[in-house]
């Protein structure tokens, strides 16, 4: 039975899981859903999950064993430590064999990458210069990769290719208009300008005007 097949028979009631997975990123690859999420100082962290009718999940790997080697993440300082810092909403995507992760730390101040060619691990961490606060990461149609990030003044940049670092003049500057804020029901912020569309996060380029679109 494939996974559509099985989803079609599922019948789900919220909550679908009895635990706290903040800041969920849930992407499909095949028949497959798999989903990161915040997991602030906690280490090990950033948890990843998977499931095959977005309803039951089975918890895969976590991402990281330690997030960086700080005096606060040690809790080796007077009056110092990370709570409510760390591990921020991660951008979860799938390209070219490769699953990544990208992220901020408030109390590192720093934008890292995770990747690896099983969800399941191992994954391997690194970090990329700039700090790119709820970021999502968009690969386009003809190979160039862009992220946009930011709270309510958004930005949107557009990186190498392997995600190693801005490209080269690729900072473009948003002063998009809200056209629906978020309410207790919905976490979904949609901004609209005459070159991208982000909800979520999630940012589509396009020539003249500019259309909604899921990825």
């Amino acid at each position: 039975m494939s996974s559509s097949e099985h989803m079609r028979m599922t019948i789900g009631h919220n909550p679908v899981i009895h635990s706290d997975f903040p800041d969920p990123d849930i992407i499909r690859v095949g028949e497959t859903y798999y989903m990161a999420s915040t997991t602030m100082f906690l280490m090990p962290g950033c948890d990843v999950l998977k499931s095959y009718d977005l309803v039951h999940w089975e918890l895969l790997a976590h991402a990281y064993d330690e997030l960086d080697d700080t005096p606060a993440q040690r809790l080796e300082e007077e009056g110092r430590n990370a709570y409510g810092c760390g591990m921020w909403a991660p951008s979860l995507r799938y390209h070219d064999g490769i699953f990544s992760i990208v992220f901020t730390a408030n109390d590192t101040k720093k934008t890292y990458v995770l990747e690896a060619r099983d969800p399941a691990g191992p994954w391997k961490k690194r970090t990329i210069e700039g700090f790119y606060h709820d970021n999502s990461v968009l690969y386009d149609d003809d190979g160039r990769v862009y992220m946009v990030y930011g709270n309510m003044q958004l930005h949107l940049t557009e990186l190498e290719p392997d995600l190693s670092r801005p490209k080269s003049g690729g900072s473009i500057g948003l002063s998009p208009k809200m056209i629906l804020k978020p309410t207790l029901d919905s976490k979904a912020a949609i901004f609209i300008d005459m070159k991208a569309v982000t909800m979520c996060g999630l940012a589509i380029t396009e020539k003249g005007i500019a259309k909604l679109k899921f990825v």
